[in-house]
């Protein structure tokens, strides 16, 4: 069974605040963004958007998730914008020569299917007090609950707290506290919790301590195997993998039974681990256990989600598909824009690559693994559909993963 490439590349949405607006002058004012007449989400129907905007006020827009300019598409007021498949919708009101902020939606068109196993995907949570951590991941919640009422596993890979030698142990039961809840405050009762070990978490010990031993159901070297609806989920401990040969053993054991097994014919098999490895995702930045991508590339079927380097998870270098596939899994915390480019924000260039958003994944596999997929080969399998959620709830789709045989 060989990858094929990806379907759909990502689609980018604003992270930061765009260059304020010059001071008005007499005769001219800033307009205000525009509304839209249904907000972003997930729909199981297409949806008739109107624009509200300022008297006076012409609005363009555009469908990729970029900004729009003064020769961008120009919305006709009495005449919706019909959506009827994954879109970020980007719009700016103008008048004169000002123009206000840009505002973007992210619109999921969905079928009424129920998919065979729905997974959020998060990692570098980095939480230390309630009084900073309690209403945000509310709000996170609720965007999670907007995607996913009820979604079958929440995938937190790694660095739950920011422990840095400096004996932050306790604060592992804090965010156990917020995660516990939220799921109770939503109705996930039935949502299981994944957790695999990253460089800020203290130690094996103190995640143990700090969460239900289903959460983290290691037998002693922060590596196990969970079953997600009959989904296979291998969690990793990638700070001591590439040294760790009793770990690389159960991994390749494990997949081999599992690939092998002819009920389990085209199916995925999720592997979650807090680091990326080397020579995947965004260029191999910030990646480390090599011997970890040794050991995947002979299993197709494997696709490692990552996360450690806080990177965009809107970059098409998010996804890497080779001998198998890797995805960065973003940051709940913070997003780092990758070195070598340059944030601009209303105070002017921007002097660190740090933006104030979180990201996660959202992944439904549907119950039929024969979807065709444009753009595949014939006998293409879909397995899963990847989708970018930030914390204002602006979703984008991020890629169809399939393989082939």
């Amino acid at each position: 069974m060989r990858l094929t490439p990806l379907v759909i590349a990502a689609t980018s949405v604003a992270l930061v605040a765009p260059t304020a607006a010059q001071a008005d002058s007499p005769g001219t004012h800033t307009p205000a963004a525009p509304g839209v007449s249904a907000p972003g989400g997930r729909y199981e129907h297409s949806v008739d958007l109107k624009f509200r905007a300022e008297r006076g006020t012409t609005v363009r827009y555009t469908l990729d998730g970029t900004t729009p300019t003064r020769d961008s598409r120009v919305y006709s007021p009495g005449r919706p914008l019909r959506i009827d498949k994954d879109t970020n919708v980007t719009a700016v009101a103008f008048h004169g020569n000002r123009s206000s902020v840009p505002v973007s939606y992210g619109y999921l068109i969905k079928s009424r299917e129920k998919p065979l196993a729905r997974l959020v995907v998060m990692s570098d949570v980095h939480v230390g007090s309630h009084t900073s951590a309690d209403k945000k991941y509310e709000s996170f919640f609720d965007t999670i609950g907007s995607i996913f009422p009820e979604p079958d596993a929440i995938l937190s890979n790694g660095d739950m707290i920011n422990d840095n030698g400096d004996g932050k142990d306790p604060d592992h039961k804090i965010v156990s506290e917020i995660f516990q809840a939220n799921l109770a405050r939503k109705g996930m009762t039935d949502t299981q919790l994944l957790i695999s070990n990253g460089n800020h978490d203290a130690s094996l010990a103190a995640i143990r301590a700090g969460y239900p031993k289903a959460w983290f159901p290691d037998s002693g070297g922060g590596y196990y195997e969970s079953d997600v609806k009959g989904l296979h989920v291998l969690t990793v401990n990638t700070e001591t993998y590439n040294s760790d040969t009793a770990q690389r053993t159960w991994l390749k054991g494990r997949l081999a039974a599992i690939t092998a097994d002819p009920a389990y014919k085209g199916k995925p098999v999720l592997v979650q681990g807090h680091r990326p490895t080397t020579g995947t995702t965004m260029d191999g930045q910030q990646a480390s256990n090599p011997r970890l991508a040794e050991d995947l590339s002979a299993f197709p079927q494997a696709i490692l989600f990552s996360g450690h380097s806080h990177l965009n998870i809107n970059d098409d270098r998010s996804i890497h598909q080779r001998d198998f596939t890797s995805v960065n899994d973003g940051s709940m915390s913070y997003i780092e824009v990758d070195h070598g480019y340059q944030m601009v924000t209303e105070d002017g260039l921007a002097d660190r690559f740090e933006s104030p958003t979180a990201q996660a994944l959202f992944v439904p596999r549907p119950n039929s693994l024969d979807i065709p997929v444009p753009g595949t080969v014939h006998g293409g399998r879909y397995v899963a559909r990847v989708v970018a959620v930030d914390a204002y709830g602006n979703a984008s789709p991020a890629a169809s993963l399939s393989f082939r045989e």
